[in-house]
């Protein structure tokens, strides 16, 4: 579990520092003050190296399998974001760095969380390819361009990451495409099981359905029906329907003739399920979650957290989530003090007008108390 985590040099943040991290963790602030930024940040640190959802791109632009199925404009095409992006003030020159504190998750994790707080930092800066290892998958994948002169090797843009003594390993762009060293089998000695939602999109029907199955196969179903009957009380029981393409989850309600998809629900209905299955599918790991209140009705939200409080220490996960909520901050407040102990921890971006730059305010369980009671803007 991360006990704290720095930013340096990555986006718009110049020099970040969170501390105290609790086991829920909830990042407030104005637009473009860094939110999704700062749960970038941890997936990367954490080993996930998705490069579309680096660059925000959708990802079927990236994962073209074939040189020979690009079309002459996708071998051209200059909308694809150049790697300097990622970097604070699009300084490459710099660094990034990400670096963080945290202790054993889990007996059987000994080997990536030792038993004792470690530090642990890890580096990404661009470089030339030329500079890339002799062994690199990257350039045995382009050998045959490189040798007809499609691509002057000097000119590919290259992400290099580097943790401690572990060999570094790269990403490249080629012709619209994303090309990982990660095929060589360089790979961080530490990395986090992790789990990302982002906020513009729902989790897949199979993603949630593969979750669901596996939740079953651990009978532990119960423990998710019992929450999302906070929502639905009427509520009976879950079931998967493999009538389609991907399978989908129904629920029995009290009532009704026939079992009703959870698509058929409602929004928040879909939305808490798969919040609960994203946690228990992440055992002793980090869930990310992006603009957690989306599709969230406010009369509820309290009995969401505890939801949240109650999974996410069963399966020993550590909650990261963004809001623009004053009242999802409220709400996570009240089931905290509540369910004890207050696990929880509100972290406020803020931009310093004269540098510009981002700092981080955190509010325990004090602080926040005060903070709600004289309506203070915590957003």
């Amino acid at each position: 579990m991360y006990k704290s985590f720095r930013v340096q040099n990555f986006r718009g943040f110049k020099d970040l520092q969170l501390d105290d991290l609790a086991r829920v963790n909830l990042i407030a602030g104005k637009n473009n003050t860094g939110k999704t930024a700062l749960l970038e940040a941890l997936l990367i640190y954490s080993g996930d190296y998705n490069a579309s959802r680096l660059l925000r791109m959708p990802a079927t632009r990236f994962y073209r399998t074939r040189l020979r199925e690009m079309s002459e404009s996708s071998r051209s095409d200059s909308n694809i974001p150049s790697w300097n992006i990622l970097f604070n003030n699009f300084d490459t020159k710099k660094f990034i760095s990400l670096s963080g504190k945290f202790k054993e998750q889990h007996p059987d994790q000994q080997r990536l969380f030792p038993k004792e707080e470690i530090d642990d930092e890890l580096s990404v800066s661009l470089v030339d390819s030329s500079e890339l290892p002799d062994d690199s998958w990257i350039l045995r994948f382009l050998g045959g361009e490189i040798d007809r002169g499609l691509m002057p090797l000097g000119q590919m843009e290259t992400l290099r990451f580097k943790s401690g003594e572990e060999p570094p390993f790269h990403l490249a762009q080629f012709m619209g495409s994303i090309i990982s060293d990660r095929r060589s089998g360089r790979e961080r000695t530490i990395e986090i099981l992790n789990t990302f939602l982002p906020s513009n999109e729902q989790v897949s029907l199979h993603d949630d359905a593969t979750r669901f199955t596996n939740l079953k196969r651990a009978r532990q179903q119960e423990r998710l029906l019992e929450a999302l009957r906070t929502i639905e009380p009427r509520l009976q029981g879950l079931e998967l329907f493999y009538d389609g393409d991907p399978p989908v989850i129904n629920g029995d309600l009290d009532g009704l003739e026939y079992a009703l998809p959870i698509t058929s629900m409602g929004e928040g209905m879909r939305r808490l399920m798969s919040l609960l299955l994203a946690i228990s599918s992440t055992p002793n790991g980090v869930v990310l979650i992006d603009e957690i209140e989306n599709g969230l009705h406010h009369s509820g939200q309290v009995e969401v957290w505890k939801a949240i409080a109650e999974a996410a220490r069963f399966y020993n996960v550590q909650v990261f989530a963004t809001t623009h909520s004053y009242e999802m901050i409220q709400a996570a407040h009240e089931a905290f003090k509540e369910l004890k102990p207050f696990d929880f921890r509100l972290f406020g971006l803020r931009r310093k007008r004269k540098s510009n730059e981002i700092r981080a305010v955190s509010y325990d369980e004090e602080t926040l108390d005060a903070a709600l009671d004289m309506y203070l803007e915590m957003r």
